[in-house]
């Protein structure tokens, strides 16, 4: 009978094993994804931010002319753009492996996940005033977008923050520096 319980035991740690090697290799798989996603949103954003703290610094340089509208301070800018943020390899935590993920890794990518969603509401709001108001001369107008360009501007340095965080805790800093073949 001890034999037969022995073989059991050892039948059972095997397997466990076994699963325990499946969910390491499918963490780092996915991660490996996430980091990949991770370094493009951030070299989105590091190129966007400036030119949005240009369109902001345009803003301030003209908003007490009467006769400007904002289409042309968009002009001025050279229009605005948003970064369009990945994060659809995060969804395969969203499942019952998620207990195999480090909780600190967890929550980052829920803060970016949250991030994406305000910086999308942003944006959304931002087009609302931009499209609904083109020849649009108020310095009240100019103001409200004046805000809505620095909240943006926020928003992204948070996301760019979050996913650096992102990088570092999941074992691959990013360098800004390093544009090597793997990181492209």
């Amino acid at each position: 009978m001890i034999p037969v319980v022995l073989g059991i035991l050892i039948a059972l740690l095997i397997s466990n094993w076994q699963e325990n090697k499946k969910d390491r290799q499918f963490v780092q798989h996915v991660l490996s994804a996430i980091q990949t996603e991770s370094v493009e949103n951030i070299r989105q954003i590091e190129k966007l931010v400036p030119r949005q703290q240009t369109f902001l610094d345009s803003i301030d340089y003209h908003i007490n002319e009467e006769s400007l509208s904002l289409m042309e301070l968009l002009n001025y800018a050279g229009g605005i753009a948003g970064p369009s943020i990945k994060n659809t390899a995060w969804n395969a935590f969203l499942n019952p492996n998620i207990q195999v993920v480090d909780f600190k890794i967890v929550s980052i990518l829920t803060d970016i996940d949250s991030g994406k969603k305000h910086l999308e509401g942003q944006f959304k709001e931002l087009s609302s005033l931009i499209y609904g108001r083109l020849d649009s001369e108020s310095y009240g107008d100019k103001i409200a977008l004046r805000s809505l360009i620095s909240e943006i501007i926020l928003t992204e340095k948070q996301l760019l923050e979050d996913h650096l965080a992102f990088m570092e805790k999941s074992g691959k800093p990013y360098s800004s520096s390093s544009n090597t073949k793997e990181n492209q």
